[in-house]
């Protein structure tokens, strides 16, 4: 819990909270001060050993209680959507009521039920519901049956949204679950069918969240077994249904942006160029709806997915000036910041600027857990690809064997699992160029590759794989590397 509170600080807010740690006690919290720097630099393990595990784990444990104090003021002091309007507003409504001023609270829950019909929020409409009702025998009958008819119509809202929540917890764990069985999952019938068993008609059903919910899914599983050719996004056309009201709501906003980027890259990594850049055409517009609320937030996806789109149609130029134009306010790694310095490094192998891109990876020189836990394991394999393919071409053949040699001792339950079964045939070949550079030339070695590596068809074939080997394609038959790349993937 601690590492993923400090993951979803800001600088600003590391800032504010290491000076929050200083105004308190000083000799009580200074080792939190400590135990905070090293996790963000990623040093912990040194003052693990200085303390001792016992007084590590309760040093850790009084870290994360005063973290999530800190981080869970910060947000509602900083927070200024409707959402936490509304929260303040009840809140000073129920505390008239509770000094007798009823006229004065029953006003400020007008206006608090006003704003949360405007964000769909059924939640807090219940709350506000409850107390007018509490405070209506002040008020004529009529008014009286009307704040119950409205509880009433917001109890119905209210429940369709906890069965979708509930209907998408299903759908998820029974996808897991097929995944570890192997299993394929018919995500359309498995949709349907628990939509039928709640009784979710298909309007009420595909709203702007549970469209999120379904794209996220399928992201995720597609990114788990590489198989993004084999998506059908049948849901994509209900977008266009939804209503002005819930594509126009506040609360609902974050849902539309991540819903629009999920789409661009399942079409990228379907290779689907031209969808995916219209849907991050939406997505930019999107990002300056609500006074740009969450543009910070989400322009550096954006960006990163807009470039890559960019250099596999052809035009690396506009690629690297889109992600040269990428700002990152803190030197620390992020996820972003590690997929685009390595998206920036494999473009400029693509163009063989071979030392440009190894002065990008040598900033980032920690060890493979630090990145895997960071970025995950997709990014820390074709870091490594590129790292041996960076040593071939500075005509180190000897280490970029050892690296490859060292990568499969590292990552055996990543070369077993059969998603990646190409991998690891291809890097046996690879060993082989590398110990007699000369056949790579060869018709014999050219069969032996056709022979050995499992090959997709065409359309299936992951676009980062793909990279990799357009790369080896290039030197066997003495190409520019950017052309073969292209080539293959179109």
């Amino acid at each position: 819990m601690l590492n993923d509170l400090i993951s979803i600080m800001t600088p600003s807010d590391k800032e504010q909270f290491l000076r929050f740690l200083s105004e308190r006690n000083r000799r009580k919290e200074g080792r939190s001060l400590a135990l905070f720097k090293a996790l963000s630099k990623g040093r912990e393990p040194s003052l693990k050993v200085e303390l001792g595990s016992n007084a590590y784990n309760v040093l850790k444990m009084r870290l994360t209680n005063t973290l999530s104090e800190f981080l869970s003021m910060r947000v509602f002091e900083g927070e200024l959507t409707l959402e936490s309007q509304i929260i303040r507003l009840l809140a000073l409504a129920r505390k008239m009521l509770q000094l007798g001023k009823l006229a004065s609270g029953r006003k400020l829950l007008i206006k608090a039920e006003s704003k949360a019909i405007e964000i769909q929020h059924y939640t807090l409409l219940n709350e506000i519901y409850h107390s007018l009702i509490e405070i209506s025998h002040e008020a004529p009958f009529v008014e009286q049956q009307e704040l119950i008819n409205k509880l009433e119509a917001n109890t119905h809202n209210f429940l369709l949204q906890e069965r979708l929540n509930l209907v998408f917890a299903r759908v998820k764990r029974a996808f897991k679950e097929g995944e570890q069985g192997k299993q394929q999952v018919d995500l359309n019938a498995l949709v349907q069918e628990n939509f039928s068993k709640y009784g979710i008609s298909e309007s009420n059903g595909f709203r702007l969240k549970s469209l999120y919910q379904l794209a996220t899914i399928l992201d995720y599983a597609a990114a788990q077994t590489r198989s993004y050719h084999a998506i059908e996004l049948f849901f994509a056309d209900k977008i266009e249904q939804l209503s002005s009201e819930e594509i126009n709501n506040e609360r609902n906003h974050l849902y539309h942006i991540d819903l629009l980027y999920l789409l661009a890259n399942i079409h990228f990594r379907q290779r689907s160029f031209k969808l995916s850049m219209q849907y991050l055409d939406k997505m930019h517009k999107q990002l300056h709806a609500f006074d740009g609320k969450f543009y910070q937030d989400r322009i550096v996806k954006h960006q990163l997915l807009l470039a890559l789109n960019q250099n596999f149609q052809g035009d690396a130029a506009s690629a690297l000036s889109t992600l040269d134009q990428v700002q990152f306010s803190s030197k620390e790694d992020t996820l972003e910041k590690l997929q685009v310095d390595l998206t920036h490094a494999m473009i400029l192998a693509q163009q063989e600027r071979y030392n440009e891109a190894r002065t990008i990876l040598k900033k980032h020189y920690r060890t493979d857990s630090y990145y895997k836990r960071i970025a995950g394991l997709e990014w820390l394999v074709n870091k490594r690809f590129l790292e041996i393919v960076l040593q071939v071409e500075l005509g180190n053949l000897d280490f970029a064997y050892g690296q490859i040699d060292n990568f499969l001792r590292q990552q055996k339950d990543f070369f077993s699992d059969p998603a990646n079964e190409q991998i690891k045939p291809f890097l046996k070949v690879f060993k082989q160029y590398l110990n007699q550079p000369n056949i790579i030339h060869t018709d014999a070695f050219h069969q032996q590759i056709e022979r050995t590596i499992p090959w997709k068809e065409a359309r299936e074939e992951d676009i980062f794989f793909m990279s990799v080997y357009g790369w080896f394609k290039a030197k066997m038959l003495n190409e520019k590397v950017y052309n073969t790349t292209l080539e293959l993937i179109h």
